[in-house]
């Protein structure tokens, strides 16, 4: 097993890599500019009829709010396009008797290429793999609970230093991006020996492909199903040091559930929140 930052790497026209497509970004960027121009529409057809803008009459309020909102999915949209585009963008390559992982979400690419951000496996150091899917659970005090399903490929470690891996996901978490965005969703994650891979719908190939082409090296086993508890509930039955590292773990999927669930547990502010969060 070793540590690799990017620019260790390079591209074989023979790997199998397993990257983001590039379409649904693309896609999502028009369905918004498309919406935008008619929201726009809207407001100047408004104004033309000559309906007063009266305190009861709140049409081009909320025409306004909507393009505001519609302008936000447009950047969010084109943000994720250009690092679909990027050649960074990359999860995860197959190559002769090793597997490299990218650890790093392709989003965050204005990250420094020189940080350690690929885990390379040699063949014999995966037991197996399967495709797992994780259940989280989520949500606030008498309020009904908020359930996400997904998707992974799990692989079974064995003869490596989990403690380096660990340690190399966790300083993934603190990074920030100077200027711009930092996006706080994790691909990677470590339980136990676990390597646990999370695999949405917008990577090709599929996690089928994925699980055949390693199935050539190492056993498959039967699909497996996690559960995730970050109620209030289950975790106010933790010490203080286990919740934070549950709303960490939480942080890495769903920022925003990560923040709900601070606030609760500790009575703090929504900046105070933000703040356990991505310390």
């Amino acid at each position: 097993m070793r540590l690799l930052a990017l620019g260790q790497t390079f591209a074989d026209r023979d790997d199998i890599v397993f990257r983001h497509k590039p379409f649904w970004p693309a896609f999502w960027t028009v369905v918004y500019a498309a919406l935008l121009a008619l929201d726009i529409y809207g407001a100047v057809n408004v104004r033309m009829r000559g309906i007063p803008a009266r305190p009861d009459n709140g049409l081009r309020f909320v025409l306004i709010v909507l393009g505001l909102f519609l302008l936000l999915g447009i950047w969010l949209a084109l943000h994720a396009w250009r690092a679909a585009l990027h050649p960074s963008n990359w999860l995860m390559r197959i190559r002769d008797n090793r597997v490299l992982i990218k650890f790093r979400n392709y989003e965050n690419w204005l990250l420094n290429e020189a940080d350690m951000q690929i885990i390379e496996l040699d063949r014999h150091e995966i037991a197996y793999v399967r495709r797992g899917t994780v259940e989280q659970q989520t949500g606030l005090s008498g309020r009904k609970n908020q359930t996400q399903t997904l998707k992974t490929l799990e692989m079974s470690l064995q003869n490596v230093d989990l403690a380096t891996i660990d340690a190399a996901l966790r300083e993934e978490c603190s990074k920030r991006i100077n200027q711009g965005t930092t996006v706080l969703f994790y691909p990677v994650e470590l339980e136990n020996e676990l390597l646990r891979i999370k695999w949405d719908f917008g990577i090709t190939p599929g996690l089928k492909q994925a699980l055949a082409e390693l199935g050539k090296w190492v056993p498959v086993q039967e699909a497996a199903k996690t559960v995730h508890d970050f109620t209030p509930k289950a975790l106010k039955t933790l010490s203080a040091d286990e919740q934070r590292k549950r709303i960490k773990e939480l942080a890495a999927q769903d920022p925003i559930a990560a923040i709900r669930a601070a606030r609760e547990l500790y009575g703090c502010s929504l900046a105070e929140a933000k703040q356990i969060v991505e310390s």
